[in-house]
């Protein structure tokens, strides 16, 4: 019974600690997705995110990417095309990570 117990503790204890490093590998590649496809109108100076990911949660940030005349009917941003589901999820990761 104790070793079942430890087993049980040690896979929950690495299963915790992978799940940290998968949402950084996703961050990273959404940084360059970022960089590639949003980074042209997205400046620091011009339609800044900085603190976006204390603002929105994931699925807005992802209406934002994909529908944003769903988020803001007037609004100049075009839908972001032509990105892979993986693209996506990970550019809502990167930008989950820009927080105040």
């Amino acid at each position: 019974m104790a070793k079942a117990v430890f087993c049980a503790v040690v896979v929950s204890l690495f299963a915790a600690c992978a799940i940290p490093a998968f949402s950084l590998d996703a961050a990273a590649d959404g940084k360059a997705v970022f960089d590639k496809k949003c980074k042209m109108c997205h400046t620091d100076t011009k339609n800044p995110l900085a603190g976006v990911g204390s603002r929105l949660k994931a699925d807005e940030l992802k209406k934002w990417i994909l529908t944003p005349k769903e988020m803001k009917a007037d609004g100049k941003m075009p839908a972001v095309r032509g990105l892979a589901d993986k693209d996506v999820n990970d550019l809502v990761a990167y930008m989950s990570t820009l927080k105040k």
